[in-house]
């Protein structure tokens, strides 16, 4: 039972980051989608770092 709290916890934890980035519309679909190929092998591994002070 705990653990699938854990994953209930994870899971509604991610969707609420999603939410509140488009609710205050910095959600970057590109860099999603470029993560995601990445990590489906789609395309060559590089490291994106964006810090905090970067977007200012």
């Amino acid at each position: 039972m705990n653990e699938a709290r854990a994953v209930a916890n994870l899971i509604g934890n991610g969707v609420a980051t999603i939410a509140i980035a488009k609710w205050e519309e910095t959600f970057d679909r590109a860099t999603v989608d470029a993560v995601i190929a990445e990590q489906r092998g789609d395309i060559p591994r590089r490291i994106i770092v964006v810090t905090h002070e970067a977007q200012h």
